[in-house]
């Protein structure tokens, strides 16, 4: 017989009823990271750019300095003597125009100026003389721009750059002022380091950017003025006392030169001593002989000899 189904309190009638799970516990909430103060950051951000603006002026100028990149582009054009005269005449018009300034522009003038003598020849040929003069005149004129460690060698640039033009000058004044900056340079020059026979290969490439012009470099260039000198022996009366001065200064401080600069000075010497021996007739190329035959002393006058001539024809009666 079919018992049917439980009744209601049958299999599990005498359990009790299960609980409720419980409710899960709530995940705190990530508190968010303490930010700075709003006031801070902008001024940190203000320091690091200030920073860094600083940093790339010091190398290469400001940004957006037009007058620094001038210079730049002006120095890769110095050095090309069909180049120079117009390249000099834009860098002479940024300096009078006051458009360089000491810190950012100092290093880029003076590596200008060093360029410009790559070639130690260049600032004495007749198309050049004037604008290598006035380009370095200009920077001596602003010597505020150049940084203080630069201003001796730029100095010494300029016995090529400014004296030796100077002595090619009609102008005696400017002569013997140029004559006087090179009897200077001789005493300024350190005596010969090393066997004197050595070469003096300091102007065979020019002055480095980076250290100036040296000894050898200086005693070249002195040599040199003092031939040029020479050249304007011949031309004017004037010149003459001042480039045997000239001379025979360097022949006392031949100890300063190396031996083929020192037989250069004395090749001068001996040049201004034969001048000496032929005496004030020597005149300038130019010169008719016939000019330099009035200038000669005077021959013996002819009228005493008429006079005797004339005394012998005369009857003895009218003596």
């Amino acid at each position: 017989m079919d018992p049917g189904p439980p009744a209601a309190g049958g299999l599990f009638g005498g359990l009790p009823a299960p609980a409720p799970a419980p409710d899960p516990a709530p995940t705190p909430a990530a508190e968010p990271p303490a930010a700075e103060p709003p006031s801070e950051r902008p001024a940190k951000r203000a320091r690091g750019a200030a920073a860094g603006e600083a940093e790339t002026e010091g190398a290469a100028g400001p940004p957006g300095d037009e007058a620094g990149a001038a210079l730049e582009r002006l120095r890769g054009h110095v050095g090309s003597r069909k180049k120079f005269a117009k390249a000099a005449a834009l860098a002479v018009r940024l300096l009078e125009g006051g458009a360089l300034r000491k810190k950012p522009h100092g290093e880029a003038l003076y590596g200008l100026l060093a360029a410009a003598l790559a070639d130690p020849q260049a600032a004495d040929a007749p198309e050049l003389r004037r604008p290598y003069r006035r380009l370095f005149k200009a920077a001596l004129d602003h010597a505020e721009v150049l940084p203080l460690r630069r201003l001796e060698a730029v100095n010494t640039f300029c016995l090529r750059a400014v004296v030796r033009p100077e002595l090619h000058s009609d102008d005696s004044f400017a002569f013997n002022k140029a004559a006087a900056r090179v009897k200077d340079a001789i005493d300024g020059l350190p005596a010969v380091d090393g066997p004197a026979d050595g070469p003096a290969d300091g102007p065979a490439d020019g002055p480095a950017a980076g250290d100036g012009p040296d000894a050898d470099w200086v005693r070249a260039a002195v040599v040199d003025c003092i031939r040029t000198a020479h050249g304007m022996y011949r031309l004017h009366a004037w010149a003459r006392t001042t480039t045997d001065m000239l001379t025979r200064h360097a022949l006392m401080n031949r100890a300063k030169f190396r031996e083929p600069e020192r037989k250069e000075v004395q090749r001068l010497w001996q040049f201004v001593k034969g001048e000496k021996v032929r005496g004030p007739r020597r005149t300038r190329p130019g010169r008719s002989f016939v000019a330099a035959y009035i200038l000669t002393p005077s021959f013996p006058r002819r009228t005493n000899g008429r006079a005797r001539r004339r005394a012998r024809r005369r009857p003895a009666s009218s003596r």
